[in-house]
């Protein structure tokens, strides 16, 4: 008689800072695919503050999403979106443009937004 081989899942514990990080990635990864729609306008409204006890731009900059959160229609976050990552002609940011740090691309947003995130500690960890 042969026992039935039984599923195996492994869940690595992730500290909390890991947590997150992670959690803050899976957001912006959402943000980026698509503008955010009434429920997760409702869900960043409805979110906590962060502790300023780490880094109080972070805090600052989550509480302005949290508040922008509040006051946005999902109309409205779509136009902006649109504006941003979209729309007809060159996009203001390119979702799909590779990251360059040389002089000539310095300014580039992208460039820009991993340096902001960066400053805010959200940067990813070398190997």
């Amino acid at each position: 008689m042969q026992a039935a081989a039984a599923p195996v899942t492994v869940h690595r514990a992730l500290a909390a800072e890991e947590a997150a990080r992670a959690d803050f990635y899976a957001l912006l990864s959402r943000l980026f695919q698509s503008a955010p729609d009434n429920a997760l306008l409702r869900a960043l409204a409805d979110a906590a503050p962060i502790p300023a006890e780490g880094d109080p731009r972070l805090a600052k900059a989550w509480q302005d999403l949290v508040s922008a959160s509040g006051v946005m229609d999902a109309d409205a976050a779509l136009d902006e979106y649109e504006a941003l990552f979209g729309g007809v002609g060159k996009s203001a940011v390119s979702l799909y443009a590779g990251f360059y740090a040389g002089a000539a691309a310095i300014d580039h947003p992208r460039v820009r937004i991993r340096a902001d995130l960066a400053g805010l500690g959200l940067a990813p960890r070398e190997a």
